[in-house]
């Protein structure tokens, strides 16, 4: 697939590349085959570099698509090292990659795992970009949501802290952008907390940006309370969908 990316920017000199097709299946899908790689369960290949942080082994990336070119000119493979481990920052024995991640093409994916949601979102994108400004109110809206990830920031649990900074540099572009804080400090004031009815009703009023700091992973999202231990958490999972 990268190869023919390659050829399709050296060749047609493309700009834009959308992938269509995430995992066959939310509940039964095994998403690897290989450390660096997963194909069998996915409707489209996806690449895994190896950068670990703690427990965690690595993570999705696509912009290896869209890096066709390292900085000396040659093809950037994200495997300088050869061994077939992608991306790799020194891990279990592997070598180290050496890579620039500066990508020559743009790329995106709809990650839908069947027809029926391929068409509902190619509809919800062709409603957002034939309609205006006055049809979009809720796009000033920035949401975010959070608490405390790991410890506190500047007197601020850290999640809040952080949802608070992106906030403030998005209203640089967008001076009119409001935040909607879904926060665990709330929970004492009265205010929209991180748990399943203060996140519904934040993302159903609508939004432009929604900003989620915390642990996450495919079936859930949660947080710990600002004020509580580490096992005192607060969030939603996939059963709760539904309700968005």
């Amino acid at each position: 697939m990268k190869y023919f990316i390659k050829y399709a920017y050296d060749t047609w000199g493309i700009k834009y590349v959308m992938l269509v097709g995430g995992l066959k299946s939310h509940i039964y899908a095994k998403d690897k085959d290989t450390i660096s790689a997963g194909w069998k369960a996915w409707w489209v290949p996806v690449r895994y570099v190896t950068i670990p942080n703690g427990e965690d082994e690595g993570c999705l990336c696509d912009l290896y698509y869209g890096c066709l070119y390292n900085a000396t000119g040659g093809f950037d493979s994200w495997d300088s090292s050869g061994d077939g481990v992608y991306a790799c920052w020194g891990w279990m024995g592997a070598k180290r990659d050496y890579f620039d991640m500066n990508p020559e093409v743009y790329v995106s994916r709809l990650p839908v795992a069947n027809t029926k949601e391929l068409k509902s979102i190619v509809q919800k994108i062709i409603t957002y970009e034939s309609t205006g400004p006055d049809a979009k109110p809720w796009y000033n809206t920035f949401i975010g949501v959070g608490g405390r990830t790991f410890g506190f920031w500047e007197g601020k649990p850290d999640g809040e802290y952080l949802c608070e900074t992106a906030y403030n540099y998005t209203k640089l572009a967008i001076p009119d952008l409001k935040l909607v804080k879904v926060f665990t400090t709330n929970r004492d004031i009265g205010g929209l907390v991180p748990d399943i009815e203060g996140v519904s009703t934040a993302f159903n009023q609508g939004a432009g940006f929604v900003d989620f700091e915390g642990h996450g992973g495919p079936s859930r999202w949660d947080t710990n309370w600002y004020d509580a231990n580490g096992t005192d958490r607060v969030g939603i999972n996939i059963c709760h969908f539904w309700k968005f």
